[in-house]
């Protein structure tokens, strides 16, 4: 299911993702102009798909802070919404990982730390690149927020890489559509 440009607090798929976005200060009619990071991600080689502008439209420039839960899987780390900070001198690395899982992504958002970029596949699908390797979030961007919010589950690896070069080693599994 593609991503829906005006989300309402009602459609997040969890009351503690839910309110962690709107203490971001997101609102379901918010939207910022885009057209200086789709002109210098374009610039770069990214295709940037309608799925990736109506997310960055909403959630451009926002930070989210993930809720202290005693039971999440791994530490809380906020989250910065800049798609230039994700995919600046990235996209030959891009190229690479497109081609060995058979989709196009575009660049959504990073970690404080800088170690995890979150990305959305041309099928709407989010998948996170980390040191460790590249994973499947979640179907949708809601469901994927909620698992970046909430930490409630592990996602699913797609590639391994080769730590000291960040490369693919493991042989990647091509994702077929959605149902």
């Amino acid at each position: 299911m593609p991503f829906s440009p005006v989300l309402d607090v009602l459609d997040w798929p969890n009351p503690i993702t839910a309110r962690a976005i709107t203490d971001s200060g997101w609102l379901p009619s918010r939207r910022i102009d885009i057209t200086t990071w789709v002109e210098r991600l374009e610039a770069e080689g990214y295709n940037v798909s309608p799925s990736a502008v109506a997310i960055l439209q909403n959630f451009g420039d926002l930070a989210l802070h993930p809720p202290a839960i005693p039971e999440a899987l791994w530490p809380a780390s906020p989250l910065f919404f800049d798609p230039i900070d994700v995919g600046h001198g990235m996209y030959e690395r891009y190229i690479d990982l497109e081609s060995a899982i058979g989709h196009r992504m575009t660049p959504l958002a990073a970690d404080s730390a800088g170690t995890t970029f979150v990305l959305i596949l041309d099928d709407g699908r989010v998948v996170s690149d980390s040191v460790q390797g590249l994973y499947l979030l979640a179907d949708t961007f809601p469901d994927a927020l909620d698992l970046l919010l909430r930490r409630h589950r592990t996602p699913d690896l797609l590639l391994a890489y080769d730590r000291d070069r960040r490369t693919p080693v493991s042989s990647a599994r091509t994702l077929p559509c959605p149902q």
